[in-house]
């Protein structure tokens, strides 16, 4: 499956022809194996049909019953999410936050263990990804600290902690992180995806993975995905408010925005701040649209976006129900 090109603000993919990155493994045959093997997109023959008519997510009179559980969570690997391992009076090592964060997010540990420390800035080709897709984490040492990083893409993006690099790649990808000190490093894979499917997508890796990671979290709480996605592309110098592309004929879906190239992503659901996605240069963010109904609650939300590199970008956006 080629790229598909792009869509117009807003609109969603058409029925004949979907948007870029539909049913990636629908070209492998890999159709109905169920949550734990189908970690990117569902396919059509799985759920019998038109996805727009889905059931609804939420019911009156709460627009958003279940929605701040489900998609207010959702935000960039490398911010290494709260709510992670503590130890009362000892300071947790980066390695078991990220190991900890990833984890919740689908990855899995490649089979080689974190490396010796290694000089930053570091570069390398991806180790440890054979056939595969996944993130390269380093952990920085004691007194060590990471200036940002470069994926396949080129951009650099400045890191949302200073201990931690997540950076997306497949197989044959350069890693790039700038830094300074010593850091260890591991691969981390998300299981059943490789190169061959994202080529397929037309997306970037790190915006399959970021999907990827978002569903493995919503399927675990009931969410249901589409295997459609709406791109919307953002002119240079025009990131600013952005509200989910399309809402239901009736009750409410979910959202999920994902961008490589925009950050510092802050969500608001009916006049309250939700979430900051406080990473450089890209984010991951949960919506919700619902159809015009008085008796639900006031349902608008929306996604402000920094253009933090001037360049303008794309969000990437796939519902859920």
């Amino acid at each position: 499956m080629g790229y598909a090109p792009p869509m117009a603000r807003g609109e969603p993919a058409p029925r004949g022809a979907r948007g870029p990155g539909l049913a990636i493994w629908a070209s492998f045959g890999v159709v109905c194996l169920g949550a734990l093997l189908l970690v990117v997109w569902t396919t059509r023959a799985c759920d019998g049909g038109s996805w727009w008519g889905a059931p609804t997510v939420v019911t009156a009179p709460e627009a958003f019953a279940g929605a701040d559980a489900a998609l207010v969570p959702l935000g960039s690997r490398g911010c290494l999410e709260q709510g992670g391992p503590t130890v009362t009076g000892a300071v947790v090592a980066t390695t078991v936050r990220i190991e900890d964060a990833l984890g919740r997010r689908g990855y899995v540990p490649a089979a080689d263990a974190w490396s010796a420390p290694v000089a930053l800035p570091y570069r390398a080709e991806a180790p440890g990804v054979e056939g595969s897709c996944g993130v390269i984490a380093l952990a920085a040492e004691a007194g060590a600290w990471v200036s940002g990083y470069r994926a396949a893409d080129g951009r650099h993006r400045a890191p949302c902690l200073t201990e931690a690099a997540l950076v997306p790649v497949c197989e044959g990808d350069t890693v790039s992180v700038d830094g300074t000190g010593t850091a260890r490093v591991r691969a981390f894979l998300m299981p059943g995806l490789g190169p061959e499917a994202v080529a397929a997508s037309g997306m970037p890796a790190g915006v399959v993975l970021a999907h990827a990671e978002a569903e493995a979290h919503l399927r675990a709480m009931g969410w249901e995905p589409a295997d459609e996605v709406v791109r919307v592309d953002v002119r240079a110098g025009s990131a600013g408010s952005h509200r989910p592309p399309a809402a239901p004929a009736s009750g409410c879906i979910g959202w999920v925005a994902v961008s490589e190239d925009l950050g510092q992503g802050t969500t608001w659901w009916a006049h309250r701040q939700v979430s900051y996605d406080r990473a450089t240069g890209e984010l991951t963010a949960g919506l919700v649209a619902c159809a015009p109904d008085p008796s639900l609650a006031a349902s608008e939300t929306r996604l402000d976006v920094v253009d933090s590199a001037g360049a303008g970008g794309s969000l990437w956006y796939r519902p859920y129900a």
